[in-house]
């Protein structure tokens, strides 16, 4: 991964949740069909 992560930024499930997204689907998710 090309992105630093801040630990503060990880501090409840939710957070941590919206930064994996983030990270894995920067454009958002879409269908792939």
């Amino acid at each position: 991964m090309g992105s630093l992560i801040s630990i503060a930024s990880l501090t409840s499930d939710e957070a941590c949740y919206q930064q994996v997204r983030v990270l894995r689907w920067p454009d958002g998710t879409v269908c792939p069909h």
